[in-house]
């Protein structure tokens, strides 16, 4: 588990682990998102990506859809709670 609120941004890169290559997740604090800075184009401000549902530039559908499939199976095991135990016993296994 992890308290999102203790932070600004949190970037996680899906592959391997939620799907493949090409999607990222994204968790902004909405105040951050209300800084402005040095002008820079659309795709590199997070405002015109929440002002648009995420969908600024043509999304890829096949990882949006294989990470949805993921997400279902993750839940139907248990979700993060059960994830989190999975690696716990993993890392105990590497690092014992």
């Amino acid at each position: 588990p992890l308290d999102v609120r203790r932070y600004g941004v949190i970037y996680a890169g899906a592959q391997k682990n939620l799907g493949p290559v090409g999607i990222a997740v994204m968790i902004v604090r909405r105040d951050l998102l209300e800084r402005t800075g040095q002008p820079r184009a659309d795709i590199f401000d997070y405002r015109s990506h929440v002002a648009r549902d995420s969908m600024l530039n043509t999304p890829p559908t096949w990882n949006w859809y294989l990470a949805g499939l993921v997400f279902k199976w993750m839940l139907a095991e248990g979700g993060g709670a059960e994830f989190a135990r999975r690696n716990a016993a993993k890392a105990a296994l590497v690092y014992g």
